[in-house]
């Protein structure tokens, strides 16, 4: 377990968010964090952040984005046709 958490923010040009301090004495015993109100309130308010950025109805200026058009990479595909298969 960190002793913090740093989101990034989304987006093209994306920036390190707020960093949400773990202040939970060490060593950590992870069943124990569960029951842990220090460490539930910083998960809350992590999550609820990463909650909040994820909205994207609130995100500006959507036409500017421009998706990669991909093609999946099947099995059947040889990535490189030039190397000879293994007999």
């Amino acid at each position: 377990m960190a002793d913090r958490i740093i989101p990034l923010n989304p987006g093209p040009n994306a920036m390190p968010g707020p960093d949400f301090k773990i202040e939970v004495a060490r060593p950590r015993d992870k069943k124990a964090l569960n029951t842990d109100e220090i460490f539930k309130h910083v998960r809350t308010e992590a999550l609820n952040y990463l909650v909040e950025l994820g909205d994207v109805s609130k995100l500006t200026n959507t036409q500017d984005y421009v998706l990669p058009d991909l093609e999946p990479v099947l099995p059947s595909k040889r990535l490189f046709p030039f190397l000879k298969k293994a007999s």
